[in-house]
């Protein structure tokens, strides 16, 4: 059997990385049009969201950013679409959005969502527009506006993206220039694909089961519903160990990581010093569907961690684990020392 990957599905993480970079490149000349103003941008490279100063240096208030980033729920879609379900792809949304922003230890306060259509259906519109009060809550922040698009020549299905606002105060700004040799590796435990990743899984579930893939049933559940599993969100848990707004950290935190696109090696590797090295020995074990697949396309052991999330979506990097896997089993999470910088 031919192995699958990522890049054979339409996927090329690799060019989707340059692509960044070259978009972020352009984004920095921009950086000079706020320079000892308010909202000047600090530069981050390999940041989660963009941090944007609020305080000036003469001013007698504490320096305050804004953090600002964008994201969306992917071809999640597709798999909503097949199965004509659609009332849990908020949490993946907010998902996507709220944890990035905690990855730097910033606090998500506001939203506002993007959805373009091929063609407006008030049904569908109610059915995704349901969860946001759900996911919101969670997330602990509002929806505050949107808008939504008919373009019938631009768009097949629908796309749905969010943008958010956060909050943070300089001394508690989590960019990785803390980690040191010694701090632990606490991981989180995923609830299966969330929103990266689905590309790849779903063609290896229409080659092997056909076009009515997402109706095929393993371990008694139908495989569009295993990719349907809602995100979950763990801003909650992050805010309270670095500090909400205002309140003292609860744990000493030295670095985020929140597993998206490009697996846990490259999304731990943005936040690393380059003295740094990582060995990680006690992950949780991949959800049996990411086996199941692997299995179905071939996929190699390196492919998967690069695709996918195999079980882990978040990682802490502190020194005082005990502290911050308490904070995260408070709030429905599971957590373990995962590995050790050295």
């Amino acid at each position: 059997m031919n192995k699958m990957s990522y890049k054979k599905a339409g996927v090329n993480i690799e060019k989707g990385n340059k692509c960044s970079r070259i978009a972020y490149s352009f984004a920095k000349k921009t950086s000079s049009n706020r320079k000892g103003k308010i909202g000047e941008p600090l530069i981050l490279e390999g940041g989660f969201s963009g941090p944007i100063k609020l305080s000036l240096k003469d001013s007698r208030t504490k320096n305050i950013f804004i953090v600002k980033n964008s994201d969306g729920v992917g071809s999640k879609a597709v798999v909503a679409q097949k199965m004509e379900k659609f009332d849990s792809l908020a949490f993946d949304l907010i998902a996507m959005v709220a944890d990035d922003c905690s990855a730097l230890g910033a606090e998500p306060i506001a939203a506002t969502n993007t959805l373009d259509m091929q063609k407006v259906d008030e049904q569908t519109v109610t059915e995704l527009m349901k969860g946001i009060p759900k996911a919101c809550k969670r997330a602990g922040i509002s929806m505050i506006g949107g808008e939504i698009a008919e373009l019938p020549d631009q768009v097949k299905g629908f796309t749905w993206n969010a943008d958010l606002i956060g909050v943070v105060e300089e001394s508690k700004l989590v960019d990785g220039s803390r980690i040191q040799k010694g701090d632990s590796v606490v991981a989180f435990k995923s609830n299966g694909f969330r929103s990266n990743g689905l590309t790849l899984a779903r063609k290896i579930l229409e080659k092997s089961f056909g076009v009515e893939w997402f109706d095929e049933k393993f371990h008694g559940k139908k495989w569009g519903s295993i990719l349907l599993k809602p995100s979950l969100i763990v801003t909650p848990a992050v805010i309270e160990m670095v500090g909400a707004f205002g309140f003292k950290p609860k744990c000493e935190i030295h670095g985020l990581a929140h597993v998206t696109g490009g697996g846990i090696s490259e999304n731990l590797q943005r936040i690393l010093k380059a003295e740094n090295s990582i060995v990680l020995d006690n992950l949780f074990p991949p959800q049996k569907e990411f086996i199941e697949l692997m299995q179905l396309g071939n996929v190699s052991i390196e492919e998967s961690f690069h695709a996918w999330n195999m079980g882990n979506c978040f990682f802490v990097i502190t020194p005082e684990p005990k502290k911050a896997i308490k904070i995260a089993r408070k709030h429905g999470i599971k957590a373990r020392i995962a590995g050790a910088i050295q």
